[in-house]
């Protein structure tokens, strides 16, 4: 799983490249899926297990064949491209042995939760697009869905906002495992895909 930024990057690389209109939408449902209340696996469409490795595919041609006729709608092409980052980024992690080294250090998620937290500050103030905050602060939430409901997204959406706040030290700091390229490389990969993915529904 990315962090919610790195949702964020990608939506609006996605939203940049096919010309949409509602960006602050598709931000939103960029990082819908992490508004599960303990059902991740049915908000993230995930499946069965890999044979080698404990991790699982997100299988976003199942959320395609359910919602391919509202992809006019920016809040699921942000939907889609937080799977296929996910897919991405957890893939990346595993098969490169970068999990395994990180669990190694005894401390996974507090570990990796403070490279996101560092990372996350020099994303935003690398950013050279539009406004992030004040894009995603303008998009509007879905009506309930089987997976999420609007209430929990809209709550997460203010989580995302608070994203924004960080200390000025924060950008100079050193990540302690993961490193900026890395972030920067699945970004712009999980973009392409997500592309890639939303072009030929939406006309």
């Amino acid at each position: 799983m990315g962090s919610r930024v790195m949702h964020l990057l990608v939506a609006d690389c996605v939203a940049e490249e096919l010309h949409l209109e509602d960006r602050g939408r598709v931000l939103v449902g960029s990082i819908a899926p992490d508004a599960h209340n303990g059902q991740r696996d049915r908000t993230h469409f995930i499946g069965p297990r890999y044979a080698w490795s404990d991790v699982a595919p997100y299988q976003y041609g199942q959320f395609l064949t359910k919602y391919h006729g509202r992809l006019t709608d920016g809040f699921f092409i942000g939907y889609l491209s937080h799977l296929i980052t996910d897919d991405l980024w957890t893939t990346a992690m595993d098969f490169s042995g970068l999990k395994e080294r990180l669990k190694s250090t005894g401390a996974y998620y507090e570990v990796l939760y403070h490279d996101y937290y560092i990372a996350n500050a020099q994303l935003i103030h690398s950013h050279k697009g539009p406004d992030l905050h004040q894009v995603l602060d303008s998009g509007s939430v879905c009506e309930d869905l089987d997976e999420v409901d609007s209430a929990s997204v809209e709550r997460l959406k203010q989580e995302a906002l608070s994203d924004f706040t960080y200390p000025a030290s924060n950008v100079d700091r050193p990540l302690a495992f993961l490193t900026l390229d890395l972030i920067r490389a699945c970004i712009e990969r999980a973009a392409i895909r997500a592309i890639d993915a939303a072009r030929p529904w939406i006309g």
